[in-house]
């Protein structure tokens, strides 16, 4: 198939590229978005990590008053 040459008036090219413009505004803000998500789910990673780290510590000596009192 050749390809033909595609005529737009100008007013609805200055529309389309209104529309593009705000497409491209919202997947700027789509990513934004996903990286700020990223972000605090990484935090919050680093949060649950902690508080295992905690919650063992208290285990290993929980266990060892057991046995010391056993």
């Amino acid at each position: 198939m050749a390809e033909r040459p595609v005529f737009v008036k100008i007013d609805e090219h200055k529309d389309v590229h209104a529309v593009i413009g705000a497409i491209k505004g919202k997947i700027a803000e789509a990513k934004d978005a996903l990286n700020n998500i990223n972000r605090i789910k990484q935090q919050e990673e680093k949060e649950l990590d902690a508080w295992k780290s905690e919650i063992e510590e208290v285990e290993k000596k929980v266990s060892f008053i057991d046995e010391a009192l056993s």
